[in-house]
């Protein structure tokens, strides 16, 4: 099910701003993305085609071989509408685009943003995030989206080196939050 507070919003936002070289942003949530729809782009290229190619042949140009450009010029790499294919194509990445997104990260010229959408263990995007310079995750101030972070923190902490929180909206205080949290 959809429903990440913004992720996909603040991915853009952030590549749009980001201050050195040319960012990416690949859509890879396993609910589906909202990019085609939101700037009614084709679905291909995109990460089935990044994921098909990735079989054969991963390196560092696959990441904009697949991708498309947002009015403004942002590349980004969107992600299938169905969860059905989303799931499919982010099992493929999983084991065998790693090395093509790694190595597009490694590039001064390139920073890489993926959108995972909501994160958990089960996630077929963990292996995206494991390893990522940081991973920042995002929520509504709220018990009911708290109590997940919760669960979650220790397991965070053993994907990336750079863990982050972001609070969307309205809820909780900055100290209701870090209680809740631990």
């Amino acid at each position: 099910m959809k429903g990440s507070p913004g992720v996909t919003t603040a991915a853009l936002a952030l590549a749009a701003r980001w201050p050195d070289g040319e960012p990416i942003v690949v859509e890879a949530d396993p609910a589906g993305g909202d990019l085609t729809a939101r700037f009614r782009l084709p679905t291909t290229p995109g990460v089935v085609s990044l994921a098909a190619a990735a079989r054969r042949h991963p390196s560092a140009e696959l990441l904009f071989e697949h991708s498309q450009r947002l009015p403004g010029g942002l590349p980004v790499v969107v992600g299938p509408v169905a969860a059905e294919q989303a799931h499919a194509a982010l099992d493929v990445l999983a084991q065998r685009g790693l090395r093509a997104l790694r190595a597009a990260a490694r590039s001064p010229e390139t920073a890489v943003l993926v959108d995972v959408g909501r994160l958990d263990a089960a996630s077929p995007a963990l292996p995206l995030v494991r390893g990522a310079d940081a991973l920042v995750v995002m929520t509504r101030p709220r018990a009911d989206e708290l109590s997940h972070v919760a669960a979650m923190m220790e397991s965070v902490s053993t994907w990336t080196r750079t863990p982050g929180l972001v609070l969307i909206g309205d809820g909780h205080s900055r100290a209701e939050v870090e209680h809740e949290l631990g």
